[in-house]
């Protein structure tokens, strides 16, 4: 390929220093020439910038289109500034977003930029299949179910995907490569919320469209303490908080009736977490906006009475997740 476009990989780290290097040198071994490498370890307190600046010194010479560039945070950020930071330095075509605790397939790169251009220039993400790993980095599946003949059980929203993504369809968010334009246009993430992905697809796929790739090219490692976690924290639950705002925001976006019920049925999702997580305040604000979205059904209702009543059920909650995560 002549003159490929430029592809920025931004690799975020937060208490990875077990597996910063494993996802550095993924990005050094990518079949794709043309990459340039942005690092950023928002203020971890457990020996990751030492890792990071030991990789830089043996990192390959010549591998980047230009030297990698790191910034290690004095003060944590979170993720959204941390992103948005290496972003405004980035000068690639296309970005991808690697958590330290991913690595990457050797023809991931490569496979993505070929997707883009097949494409529409309306196209402003491809995404794939990812194996999950534990925290050793042993595959226990694709996070897409597949048979024993490693089909597709269900199908993968691809094109306009803004119905299913307000919806509570999710994407495998580790796997996107997002076209830099679709990101200049959003403003990179919205550093008010707590997480970017649910907020990046409602506003990205409003305008946009997606392209799937029936391939599994990224490996994410699973943690006792991920990052999706946080969703069960009790009280004062700041991804809750976080999504509310991106509910309310899909509301304005909202065009058709078919995608008024596709969010309606994400906001009851999360105004019963809301309840059982002991976030009261907010399952009011998010069954207030379900009054919005459509009537309230009698389940919806039992459910308030229980919020009204403040019944503190998060610990059975927690039990029953982690029950159920084990069956």
């Amino acid at each position: 390929m002549q003159n490929p476009p430029l592809v920025s990989i931004i690799c975020l780290c937060h208490r990875q220093a077990p597996y910063v290097r494993q996802a550095l040198a993924s990005v050094a071994a990518q079949t794709y020439p043309a990459i340039e490498l942005l690092i950023v370890d928002d203020a971890s307190p457990d020996g990751s910038p030492a890792e990071i600046e030991a990789w830089l010194a043996q990192a390959p010479a010549g591998r980047f289109a230009r030297p990698p560039v790191y910034w290690p945070l004095a003060s944590p950020h979170g993720n959204c500034r941390a992103f948005n930071l290496a972003l405004a330095q980035a000068q690639g075509q296309f970005v991808i977003d690697l958590a330290a605790d991913d690595w990457l397939h050797p023809d991931r790169v490569a496979t993505q930029v070929a997707a883009f251009a097949q494409l529409p220039t309306d196209y402003g993400v491809v995404f794939h299949d990812a194996w999950l790993t534990n925290a050793q980095g042993q595959p226990l599946r694709t996070y897409y179910p597949r048979d024993a003949q490693g089909r597709l059980r269900k199908p993968v929203p691809t094109g306009w995907v803004y119905e299913a993504v307000v919806g509570r369809a999710c994407l495998s968010a580790p796997t996107m490569m997002v076209r830099r334009e679709v990101l200049a246009q959003l403003g990179g993430y919205n550093e008010a919320l707590s997480y970017e992905d649910y907020d990046f697809w409602v506003r990205s796929a409003r305008h946009w469209r997606y392209h799937f790739q029936d391939q599994v090219l990224t490996y994410k490692r699973t943690q006792p303490h991920s990052h999706r976690g946080g969703f069960y924290r009790l009280r004062h639950n700041p991804h809750l908080a976080s999504t509310l705002q991106v509910c309310r925001q899909a509301a304005a976006l909202n065009r058709t009736p078919a995608e008024g019920t596709s969010l309606a049925g994400s906001v009851r999702y999360h105004f019963r977490q809301a309840v059982f997580t002991e976030n009261f305040a907010l399952a009011q604000q998010f069954y207030e906006l379900l009054q919005q979205l459509q009537r309230p059904t009698w389940p919806d209702q039992l459910v308030r009475a229980l919020a009204s009543a403040q019944l503190p059920l998060g610990r059975f909650y927690l039990w029953f997740q982690a029950w159920r995560n084990q069956i």
